[in-house]
């Protein structure tokens, strides 16, 4: 099995939107919202863990042993972050990781239909997003943001995680522990 910054690189060379881990199974990617088998090689559960803690603080590593998940970015050479979550199950760790894109496409090049465009202009109101993993939420969102995203406007977003970095917009991170969570900074 390879360092992570491999498969990752291997990942993103083949438009896969999230990698599993999960011991027991091969390395699955998420192509075009299916998830696939990248060989027959079965990861074995020390390797999981050999491939996690590099990529952890050591209160990250605390939090981990401690409440047996943890959610976190990463960032490596070539690549904006990724967002991975770490599981305990059956006595070791599974992981699923999120490549996250550089580039926010416009509402058209996305094909975010014209009707929901024109919802932003609207001074009250709530727009869902909502759909499986890999669906394009976060994509859609952040398209819809970069159009709105004139100058002339505050834009607030509460994120838990920031996935991308947008200048001009102020985007808040949850943190929970520290008291921070999306009633709080609504409220703020």
């Amino acid at each position: 099995m390879g360092k992570i910054e491999d498969i990752l690189i291997d990942g993103n060379q083949r438009n896969a939107s999230d990698i599993h881990l999960c011991p027991g199974s091969p390395v699955m990617f998420r192509i075009d919202g299916d998830l696939i088998p990248m060989s027959e090689e079965k990861i074995k559960p020390y390797e999981i863990e050999e491939m996690i803690k590099p990529m952890l603080t050591t209160e990250q590593l605390e939090v981990l042993e401690r409440e047996g998940e943890l959610d976190f970015a990463h960032s490596i050479a070539g690549f904006n972050r990724v967002r991975v979550n770490v599981f305990r199950q059956r006595g070791t760790y599974a992981m699923a990781l999120r490549i996250l894109s550089f580039e926010i496409p416009s509402p058209k090049d996305l094909g975010v239909p014209e009707a929901v465009v024109n919802l932003t202009s609207k001074k009250r109101g709530m727009v869902l997003v909502t759909g499986a993993t890999g669906s394009g939420k976060s994509t859609t969102l952040y398209t819809v943001l970069s159009e709105l995203n004139s100058g002339d406007v505050n834009i607030i977003t509460v994120e838990d995680p920031v996935e991308a970095d947008v200048d001009g917009i102020n985007q808040v991170q949850v943190n929970e522990k520290a008291g921070l969570t999306f009633a709080s900074a609504l409220r703020s």
